[in-house]
């Protein structure tokens, strides 16, 4: 990426986007309504897709380019954390800090031993799908059978 792209890059991510640590990681995001500048986003920092969020009726879609992935997220804020003003490099730069963590990501779900209703996060009570999200399948069990009770 040449000197102009990430300077716009950089200039469009302070202006409409944002980077924060949430319980399952690192997060940064662009979202706006003009699909061209999301697209050229994409085309210059690729993330696993761009999502369409529909609003209320008569309103623009929002378009949102995301990347969740920590290496990436870091590799993302090493490139414009120069580029930002005070506030924005101050938020990048915790996130960063973050993502550079190699310990701590996500973990706050991976330690909890209970679901939400108080039931064992066991071998044969977890359920693990693709993405590593776990979920209990007494609670899954228990919400299939209010379902058909009804």
């Amino acid at each position: 990426m040449d000197d102009i792209d990430l300077g716009w890059l950089a200039g469009i991510f302070e202006g409409e986007g944002s980077a924060g640590v949430y319980d399952r990681g690192v997060c940064v995001y662009v979202g706006m309504t003009d699909r061209d500048i999301i697209d050229r986003i994409q085309e210059l920092f690729p993330s696993p897709g761009v999502t369409v969020q529909s609003r209320k009726p008569g309103r623009k879609s929002l378009y949102v380019w995301r990347i969740r992935q920590r290496e990436t997220v870091a590799e993302f804020l090493r490139l414009v954390i120069p580029l930002l003003g005070t506030r924005r490099t101050a938020q990048a730069c915790a996130v960063l800090a973050r993502a550079e963590d190699d310990g701590g990501l996500g973990s706050g779900h991976r330690r909890k031993t209970h679901c939400r209703n108080g039931h064992l996060y066991s071998k044969r009570n977890t359920s693990t799908n693709a993405s590593g999200h776990r979920s209990c399948r007494t609670c899954r069990r228990l919400q299939s059978q209010r379902r058909r009770a009804t």
